[in-house]
Protein backbone atom coordinates (compact mmCIF):
# COMPACT_ATOMS: atom_id res chain seq x y z
CA UNK A 1 0.00 0.00 0.00
CA UNK A 2 1.59 3.29 -0.83
CA UNK A 3 2.39 5.96 1.61
CA UNK A 4 -0.37 8.28 0.08
CA UNK A 5 -3.38 5.68 0.06
CA UNK A 6 -2.00 4.68 3.90
CA UNK A 7 -2.66 8.25 4.96
CA UNK A 8 -5.71 9.03 3.44
CA UNK A 9 -7.22 5.89 4.94
CA UNK A 10 -5.79 7.41 8.21
CA UNK A 11 -7.41 10.81 7.72
CA UNK A 12 -10.50 9.20 6.85
CA UNK A 13 -10.69 6.93 10.07
CA UNK A 14 -9.77 9.92 12.46
CA UNK A 15 -12.72 11.76 10.55
CA UNK A 16 -15.57 8.83 11.07
CA UNK A 17 -14.44 8.63 14.50
CA UNK A 18 -15.32 11.91 15.54
CA UNK A 19 -18.38 11.79 13.90
CA UNK A 20 -19.12 8.80 15.90
CA UNK A 21 -18.12 10.82 19.08
CA UNK A 22 -20.04 13.59 17.76
CA UNK A 23 -23.02 10.92 17.73
CA UNK A 24 -22.40 10.03 21.13
CA UNK A 25 -22.36 13.00 22.66
CA UNK A 26 -25.70 14.20 21.16
CA UNK A 27 -27.22 10.65 22.11
CA UNK A 28 -28.07 9.93 19.01
CA UNK A 29 -27.51 6.46 16.95
CA UNK A 30 -24.85 5.60 14.65
CA UNK A 31 -27.42 4.84 11.94
CA UNK A 32 -27.43 6.03 8.30
CA UNK A 33 -28.76 9.30 8.46
CA UNK A 34 -27.40 10.52 11.58
CA UNK A 35 -23.94 9.63 10.77
CA UNK A 36 -24.16 11.49 7.37
CA UNK A 37 -25.63 14.71 8.99
CA UNK A 38 -23.02 14.38 12.10
CA UNK A 39 -20.06 14.18 9.08
CA UNK A 40 -21.06 16.64 7.06
CA UNK A 41 -21.68 19.03 10.24
CA UNK A 42 -17.95 18.07 11.70
CA UNK A 43 -16.26 18.23 7.99
CA UNK A 44 -18.25 19.81 5.10
CA UNK A 45 -18.63 23.13 7.18
CA UNK A 46 -21.99 23.79 5.32
CA UNK A 47 -23.21 27.11 6.97
CA UNK A 48 -26.36 26.24 6.33
CA UNK A 49 -26.18 23.01 7.86
CA UNK A 50 -24.53 24.11 10.93
CA UNK A 51 -26.95 26.84 11.75
CA UNK A 52 -29.84 24.41 11.52
CA UNK A 53 -27.99 22.36 13.98
CA UNK A 54 -26.72 24.30 16.51
CA UNK A 55 -30.53 25.77 16.40
CA UNK A 56 -31.33 22.86 18.03
CA UNK A 57 -32.61 21.72 21.83
CA UNK A 58 -30.22 18.88 22.05
CA UNK A 59 -32.52 18.04 25.24
CA UNK A 60 -35.91 18.10 23.26
CA UNK A 61 -37.76 14.77 22.51
CA UNK A 62 -37.66 15.06 18.76
CA UNK A 63 -34.27 15.95 18.23
CA UNK A 64 -33.23 12.53 16.76
CA UNK A 65 -36.41 13.38 14.24
CA UNK A 66 -34.99 16.87 14.01
CA UNK A 67 -32.05 15.74 12.93
CA UNK A 68 -33.18 13.26 10.30
CA UNK A 69 -35.74 16.37 8.88
CA UNK A 70 -31.93 18.54 8.32
CA UNK A 71 -30.92 15.04 6.31
CA UNK A 72 -33.65 15.59 4.23
CA UNK A 73 -33.83 19.19 4.03
CA UNK A 74 -30.03 19.85 3.15
CA UNK A 75 -27.83 16.75 2.49
CA UNK A 76 -30.44 14.67 0.56
CA UNK A 77 -31.22 17.40 -2.14
CA UNK A 78 -27.53 18.24 -2.94
CA UNK A 79 -26.30 14.26 -2.78
CA UNK A 80 -30.07 13.77 -5.80
CA UNK A 81 -28.61 17.06 -7.88
CA UNK A 82 -24.66 15.80 -7.95
CA UNK A 83 -25.41 12.49 -9.34
CA UNK A 84 -28.45 13.03 -10.95
CA UNK A 85 -28.25 13.14 -14.83
CA UNK A 86 -29.48 15.87 -16.37
CA UNK A 87 -33.14 14.95 -19.27
CA UNK A 88 -31.10 15.95 -21.91
CA UNK A 89 -27.51 13.36 -20.89
CA UNK A 90 -30.18 10.98 -20.00
CA UNK A 91 -31.55 11.22 -22.77
CA UNK A 92 -28.44 10.85 -25.01
CA UNK A 93 -26.80 7.92 -22.77
CA UNK A 94 -30.00 5.81 -23.67
CA UNK A 95 -30.44 6.90 -27.11
CA UNK A 96 -27.03 5.67 -27.37
CA UNK A 97 -27.87 2.45 -25.58
CA UNK A 98 -30.63 1.72 -27.82
CA UNK A 99 -28.88 2.35 -30.74
CA UNK A 100 -25.81 0.15 -30.14
CA UNK A 101 -28.71 -2.63 -28.83
CA UNK A 102 -30.20 -1.67 -32.21
CA UNK A 103 -27.58 -2.25 -34.64
CA UNK A 104 -25.45 -4.90 -32.58
CA UNK A 105 -27.53 -7.93 -32.75
CA UNK A 106 -26.19 -11.09 -31.17
CA UNK A 107 -22.61 -9.10 -31.48
CA UNK A 108 -22.83 -7.48 -27.87
CA UNK A 109 -23.20 -10.48 -25.22
CA UNK A 110 -21.62 -8.42 -21.95
CA UNK A 111 -22.41 -5.58 -20.10
CA UNK A 112 -18.63 -3.85 -20.14
CA UNK A 113 -18.72 -4.22 -23.91
CA UNK A 114 -21.55 -2.25 -23.81
CA UNK A 115 -21.10 0.29 -21.86
CA UNK A 116 -17.38 0.83 -23.48
CA UNK A 117 -19.37 1.26 -26.88
CA UNK A 118 -21.75 4.00 -25.01
CA UNK A 119 -18.64 5.95 -23.47
CA UNK A 120 -16.76 5.69 -26.99
CA UNK A 121 -19.91 7.25 -29.08
CA UNK A 122 -20.63 9.94 -26.26
CA UNK A 123 -17.18 11.26 -25.90
CA UNK A 124 -17.17 11.36 -29.93
CA UNK A 125 -19.80 13.49 -30.29
CA UNK A 126 -18.69 15.70 -27.45
CA UNK A 127 -15.71 16.45 -29.44
CA UNK A 128 -17.29 17.49 -32.68
CA UNK A 129 -17.29 20.85 -33.56
CA UNK A 130 -19.86 23.58 -32.83
CA UNK A 131 -23.22 22.76 -34.88
CA UNK A 132 -23.48 27.06 -35.11
CA UNK A 133 -21.62 29.24 -37.34
CA UNK A 134 -23.14 32.94 -38.26
CA UNK A 135 -25.31 32.86 -41.42
CA UNK A 136 -22.13 35.91 -42.48
CA UNK A 137 -19.56 33.60 -42.23
CA UNK A 138 -21.57 31.06 -44.29
CA UNK A 139 -22.59 33.24 -46.90
CA UNK A 140 -18.87 34.13 -47.29
CA UNK A 141 -17.29 30.70 -47.85
CA UNK A 142 -20.25 30.22 -50.51
CA UNK A 143 -19.29 33.11 -52.39
CA UNK A 144 -15.99 31.40 -52.63
CA UNK A 145 -16.72 29.00 -53.55
CA UNK A 146 -14.51 27.14 -56.19
CA UNK A 147 -13.77 23.27 -55.47
CA UNK A 148 -15.53 20.33 -54.26
CA UNK A 149 -13.27 20.54 -50.92
CA UNK A 150 -14.73 24.23 -49.97
CA UNK A 151 -18.40 22.18 -51.02
CA UNK A 152 -17.59 19.75 -47.82
CA UNK A 153 -15.76 22.70 -45.69
CA UNK A 154 -19.39 24.43 -46.10
CA UNK A 155 -21.45 21.70 -45.06
CA UNK A 156 -19.17 21.26 -42.46
CA UNK A 157 -20.07 24.42 -40.70
CA UNK A 158 -23.23 24.77 -42.10
CA UNK A 159 -26.13 24.26 -38.92
CA UNK A 160 -27.29 20.47 -37.93
CA UNK A 161 -29.80 18.75 -36.33
CA UNK A 162 -29.21 18.61 -32.62
CA UNK A 163 -30.20 14.56 -32.41
CA UNK A 164 -28.60 12.91 -35.62
CA UNK A 165 -25.56 15.73 -36.11
CA UNK A 166 -27.29 15.52 -39.90
CA UNK A 167 -27.33 18.89 -41.48
CA UNK A 168 -30.68 20.40 -40.87
CA UNK A 169 -33.29 21.95 -43.69
CA UNK A 170 -31.41 25.43 -43.50
CA UNK A 171 -27.94 23.60 -43.79
CA UNK A 172 -29.09 21.72 -46.68
CA UNK A 173 -30.08 25.02 -48.32
CA UNK A 174 -26.76 27.19 -47.76
CA UNK A 175 -25.03 23.64 -49.26
CA UNK A 176 -27.66 23.95 -52.24
CA UNK A 177 -26.98 27.12 -53.19
CA UNK A 178 -23.66 27.10 -53.14
CA UNK A 179 -23.56 23.49 -55.53
CA UNK A 180 -25.66 25.23 -58.20
CA UNK A 181 -22.96 27.79 -58.52
CA UNK A 182 -20.85 24.88 -58.98
CA UNK A 183 -20.39 23.17 -62.29
CA UNK A 184 -18.15 20.49 -60.69
CA UNK A 185 -20.90 18.89 -58.11
CA UNK A 186 -23.83 19.14 -61.57
CA UNK A 187 -25.99 17.17 -62.10
CA UNK A 188 -27.16 16.60 -58.79
CA UNK A 189 -29.90 14.61 -57.62
CA UNK A 190 -32.32 14.49 -54.34
CA UNK A 191 -33.79 11.65 -52.59
CA UNK A 192 -36.46 11.48 -49.82
CA UNK A 193 -35.89 9.00 -47.46
CA UNK A 194 -38.74 8.57 -44.61
CA UNK A 195 -39.17 5.54 -41.57
CA UNK A 196 -42.09 3.46 -42.18
CA UNK A 197 -44.96 3.79 -39.47
CA UNK A 198 -42.06 6.10 -37.20
CA UNK A 199 -45.44 7.47 -35.50
CA UNK A 200 -46.23 4.34 -34.42
CA UNK A 201 -42.82 3.46 -33.29
CA UNK A 202 -42.91 6.44 -30.72
CA UNK A 203 -46.04 5.79 -29.49
CA UNK A 204 -45.39 2.11 -28.64
CA UNK A 205 -41.98 2.11 -27.56
CA UNK A 206 -41.52 5.53 -26.48
CA UNK A 207 -39.51 8.58 -27.38
CA UNK A 208 -36.28 7.04 -26.23
CA UNK A 209 -36.58 4.27 -29.12
CA UNK A 210 -37.81 6.49 -31.96
CA UNK A 211 -34.44 9.28 -30.86
CA UNK A 212 -32.36 5.77 -31.55
CA UNK A 213 -33.82 4.36 -34.30
CA UNK A 214 -33.25 8.28 -36.05
CA UNK A 215 -29.92 7.92 -34.84
CA UNK A 216 -29.19 4.72 -36.27
CA UNK A 217 -30.45 5.20 -39.69
CA UNK A 218 -28.12 8.43 -39.79
CA UNK A 219 -24.91 6.59 -38.97
CA UNK A 220 -25.75 3.53 -41.16
CA UNK A 221 -26.90 6.25 -44.04
CA UNK A 222 -23.55 7.59 -43.98
CA UNK A 223 -22.02 5.00 -43.72
CA UNK A 224 -23.17 4.31 -47.19
CA UNK A 225 -22.27 7.75 -48.44
CA UNK A 226 -19.20 8.95 -50.76
CA UNK A 227 -17.39 12.20 -50.25
CA UNK A 228 -19.37 14.67 -51.21
CA UNK A 229 -22.93 13.26 -50.46
CA UNK A 230 -24.85 15.31 -47.97
CA UNK A 231 -27.55 13.78 -45.55
CA UNK A 232 -30.21 15.98 -44.43
CA UNK A 233 -33.09 15.51 -41.51
CA UNK A 234 -36.22 17.45 -42.66
CA UNK A 235 -38.69 16.95 -40.60
CA UNK A 236 -39.51 14.43 -37.87
CA UNK A 237 -38.39 10.95 -39.34
CA UNK A 238 -38.56 12.14 -42.72
CA UNK A 239 -34.78 12.85 -44.78
CA UNK A 240 -33.69 14.21 -47.79
CA UNK A 241 -30.18 13.14 -49.43
CA UNK A 242 -28.05 14.87 -51.80
CA UNK A 243 -25.93 13.37 -54.71
CA UNK A 244 -23.33 15.69 -56.42
CA UNK A 245 -22.24 14.30 -59.71
CA UNK A 246 -25.18 11.90 -59.94
CA UNK A 247 -28.22 11.76 -62.49
CA UNK A 248 -31.24 9.80 -62.24
CA UNK A 249 -31.04 9.26 -65.69
CA UNK A 250 -28.90 6.56 -67.33
CA UNK A 251 -28.73 4.69 -70.60
CA UNK A 252 -30.58 1.73 -71.53
CA UNK A 253 -28.26 -1.00 -72.17
CA UNK A 254 -27.43 -1.93 -76.15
Amino acid sequence: MSELRSQWIKRAGLKSRKALMWLRDHRLPADPICYTVAYEYLHTKSPQLIQKINQLDINALDYRQKIHWIYYQCIKPAEFNKLALSSDVCNQYVCEILQILLTSGDKINSNETIITSIKEEVESNDTEATNEIDEDDIELVSDNLEVENDYLLLAETATKDSLTNALDFDGLEYCLDAAVQNSELLPMTLLRLNIDHFKDLNERSGQFMGDAALKSLVKTVNKHLKGSDLLCRDHDDEFIIALPNTSICHSAPS
